[in-house]
Formats: C-alpha cells, structure tokens, sequence
C-alpha cells in the first residue's frame, strides 16, 4: 500500500488501549471517502496509483489566522473496490494557534473513529492528541495509530490512522513504497527523486511529481527544488491550497519561486498580485529551471492574467493592456511558429 509520508518519525511512545474489537463498519470506497465531509474535508475522486493501489484525499483546510496557517486533511488509501486504510493529517506551522488546530483534529478523529469502527474514542486517545504523544493499538479487525512526525512542509505534523486488518499490505510495509519508487526510476531512466520530478516536469505527469517528491528525503540537499516542482504539480492540476501549503513552508528569492507564486495568486483570483510576480519573475535568475523558460512562462501568464480582466471588465485599458502582452507573446515565440503559445497568441490578437 502506497502512504505517502512527508517526514521522519521521533520519539515513539507505545501505549495500548483496550477498545471493543469491531471490524470496519464499510470498505466502500464512496462512503469511506465522505465520512468528513463535514468537516469540510470533500476528498477527491477514488483513483489509481499504482497496480491495484488506490487512494483519495481532500485538499489541506486551513486553521486559524497566522502568517503560516496550519492545516488539515483527510486521505484514504486502498484498492479498487475496498477503502481500508484512513488517514487524518495535520500540520502545525504556527505554534500560537495550535489549541485551534488540536480541536479540529481530535474533532474529526472522533467522528471517524464513530463512522469507520462504531466506537467512541478513549480520553486517553484524545489526551495524546492534544499532547502530540505518539500511540497504537491493535484489535483483531483494525488498528489505531498516532504519530507525531517533523517534515519539510511543517514544524511537525499528527497523523492519525485507523487500518483495517484484512487490507492487502500493512502500512508500515516499505517493500510498495520502494517498488513505486523503483518503477519511477524506470521509467525515467534516473536514480534520483528530484531528478525524476524534474523530467516528468517536461512530460506533464505531474501525479509522477508528486509520488516523487512526497518520498523524498526531508533532509535531502535538494529539498528546495523538490518542493518547487511539487507546488508546480498542484498548481497544474488546480489544487491551490495543497501548492499555498507547499510554497509558504519556505521562501526563496529564485525567479522559479516568484513565478509559482505569481501562478497561485492567479488562480486565487489576486490578479494584481499575480501580476506583479509575474513582473518580479522577469527580472530575476533562476537556479532550479532555465531562466528563459521562466521568464517565457511569466509572460505567457502575464497574457493570460490581462485577457482574463479585458474579459471581465470589458474596458479600453484592459484591451490595451491584453492586446500589449499578446504581442509580445508573439515576439517571444516567433522562432516556433507551431507553438501553441503561439498560436494561440495570434488568435487573440486576432479576436480583439
């Protein structure tokens, strides 16, 4: 089974806890995945990863009002027909809002712990997590876990779990993790996780990013790049408040960095923002992508951020302002005349 660990495991304290051993309520992948949506944790479709290694997850909810919020989510990891393994993580970035954060997460353990195996969760469970102390326990037909975990997206995070006991791998089996990573390598043609991120990077596979990144080393030198290219892949498949998550755990003055967080802002709807990364991205080197290419981007979103706001508002400046960063697009690309950006750029132009 495919779990995506973003960090490395501290201290472990053992304790176990008799619970009344049940069984999973239900192993249906449509009901398993719903059990918090209200707590607004809506996880994505059901999908494949790998062989018959299936998962979904909810994008991070963020908690409290800090510069660096802190986050939950709710992942649930399987095969086809059987959703056995669910997955509770939270990240703590800002210490001062932390009660907040606790609340939310023995909030949602409680309600799943309810749903998923019909019993109420100790108050020795519960004290754990709100003390951050690591704990396990068995019974005949599922598991419960709670380990507190450092990483390079967070201070440190909570990830609580509740396994059923008949899923196809145990979570803790290492021997999937390295058979997913060791078929990336494959297919890359590359022995090194970033370096295999950065060539899916060219070929738009960006789930391939993120299985790569996500089982990096936390203390890998190359952790900066690495958590670039994994902003990029949310981004690239719209999930921004996973990409927000990623991006604010570091900052960076490369013109990669200031691009991502032109294309964030973007999304957000923050166009004047948006723009002015997008400005900031042109003057600046990059050392994690070729320059050009950045600034290429920066001009294309640029073109993109204008149209958006001459559609929107329908007014002369706006025109000008969009028909200007066409143009220039158009400059840009004039040596490959089959680009799409290209041609697309002169389709604009021609609409105006």
């Amino acid at each position: 089974m495919l779990i995506i660990k973003n960090c490395i495991f501290l201290a472990f304290i053992l304790l176990i806890i008799p619970i009344p051993a049940e069984s999973l309520n239900s192993t249906e992948p449509n009901i398993v995945k719903s059990y918090l949506n209200e707590f607004d944790l809506q996880t994505g479709t059901w999908h494949n990863v790998y062989d018959d290694q299936y998962y979904c997850c909810s994008d991070y909810k963020r908690l409290g009002t800090g510069y660096q919020l802190n986050s939950i989510a709710y992942y649930v990891y399987g095969t086809k027909n059987t959703a056995d393994i669910l997955q509770l993580v939270l990240n703590i970035n800002e210490m001062n809002e932390s009660t907040l954060a606790h609340d939310e997460l023995v909030n949602a353990s409680k309600l799943l712990v309810k749903k998923s195996v019909g019993i109420t969760l100790p108050d020795s469970f519960i004290k754990a997590l709100y003390n951050d102390k690591n704990m396990f326990l068995t019974e005949k037909n599922y598991s419960i876990t709670l380990k507190r975990e450092t990483g390079p997206t967070s201070k440190y995070s909570l990830t609580f779990t509740i396994q059923g006991q008949t899923n196809s791998l145990p979570i803790e089996h290492q021997s999937e993790k390295d058979n997913i990573i060791d078929t990336l390598f494959r297919k890359y043609g590359e022995s090194d996780l970033v370096k295999v991120a950065d060539a899916a990077s060219r070929n738009s596979a960006w789930n391939d990013i993120i299985t790569a990144i996500e089982n990096m080393p936390p203390d890998s030198p190359k952790k900066t790049k690495g958590n670039l290219l994994l902003t990029l892949a949310f981004l690239e498949q719209g999930k921004a408040a996973r990409a927000s998550q990623v991006l604010e755990s570091f900052t960076s003055d490369d013109a990669f960095y200031v691009l991502l967080e032109g294309r964030l802002a973007f999304i957000q709807g923050k166009d004047r923002h948006a723009l002015d990364k997008f400005d900031e991205a042109l003057t600046r080197p990059s050392n994690f992508r070729n320059t050009q290419l950045v600034r290429n981007d920066a001009l294309y979103y640029t073109a993109v951020t204008y149209d958006n706001r001459y559609n929107a508002t329908l007014s002369p400046e706006a025109r000008q302002q969009a028909m200007k960063a066409w143009d220039t697009l158009i400059k840009v690309y004039m040596s490959q005349p089959d680009h799409p950006r290209f041609k697309l750029a002169n389709q604009k132009l021609a609409s105006f």
